[in-house]
């Protein structure tokens, strides 16, 4: 009889627990929505850089369209991750809503969960309408077989779980929202100019070209180009040298940011509803 009780309290908690993760999640998709500026800069601002850089050539070959729509479309991304994500907390520190979630049984790793599937999807789009606009432009893309299908998808998700992570600890030494949204606008932009467009221009990296396929924004950058770019147009395109990152080793390497990232964030949330870690 116990035994049975155990099972239906361990049911119900899950239950609780995912019924937190789905309205984090919902929230945060709909704070973006309601949000003329926040859709812009999550959905309107990488589409609008690619634009200005196709402007400033007379002509640019398809491969190298696509790798610019790729960088650009992973910057499109970590601004999400960062400024929107950290927008969307600090708000939530402001506005003193750590102190009811510390009276309600909320779940931290609920409350992280909800609010990283929403930056991924939101990220996701981002992404995806600067690919179509590169599309639109003369870009072309090939992927390599349905196999690169799950690593794309992978590379792309490892790369936002970080970049959100990352966030956390910029809003918590932020005094307000001010302070938080340009400290994580600087950070995207400064990873993004340092790796030459994240990866897509090595020529251009404020760094040694062989740590491209290190770093985690131009290593999820640049094997998101090795899948979606036809072989051979690399070259063209810009990306080598250094050479692509080919191998399980790259994605292994991404998984490892990621489910760290992932680990200290959840250490984090639990400090922040143990009030170990409080916003100024």
């Amino acid at each position: 009889m116990s035994q049975t009780k155990d099972r239906v309290q361990d049911l119900n908690g899950v239950r609780n627990w995912l019924d937190q993760v789905q309205a984090f999640s919902i929230r945060s998709i709909r704070d973006v929505l309601s949000s003329w500026s926040l859709m812009f800069i999550a959905l309107g601002f990488a589409p609008f850089l690619y634009l200005v850089y196709m402007a400033s050539f007379d002509s640019a070959p398809a491969s190298m369209k696509a790798g610019l729509s790729i960088g650009l479309g992973v910057f499109g991304s970590m601004i999400v991750c960062l400024y929107v994500f950290g927008n969307q907390l600090i708000t939530d520190f402001e506005d003193q809503r750590y102190e009811t979630y510390r009276s309600m049984p909320m779940m931290p790793s609920a409350d992280l969960i909800g609010r990283l599937s929403a930056g991924v999807m939101i990220s996701s789009v981002a992404f995806l309408v600067t690919i179509l606009v590169g599309a639109v432009t003369g870009a072309s893309y090939s992927i390599r077989g349905f196999s690169s299908i799950p690593i794309i998808v992978a590379a792309f998700v490892f790369s936002c779980v970080l970049w959100m992570i990352v966030s956390i600890p910029m809003v918590m030494a932020s005094s307000n929202e001010r302070y938080a949204e340009l400290l994580t606008t600087i950070t995207a932009v400064i990873a993004t100019l340092i790796t030459g467009n994240n990866g897509v221009m090595p020529g251009m990296a404020m760094i040694s070209q062989d740590l491209l396929n290190f770093i985690p924004n131009s290593l999820s950058t640049r094997v998101l180009s090795y899948h979606l770019i036809g072989e051979g147009g690399y070259a063209e395109a810009g990306l080598i040298p250094p050479a692509m990152p080919s191998s399980m080793e790259s994605l292994g390497l991404l998984a490892f940011y990621g489910l760290i990232s992932a680990v200290a964030g959840i250490m984090l949330m639990r400090k922040l509803y143990n009030k170990k870690v409080l916003p100024r």
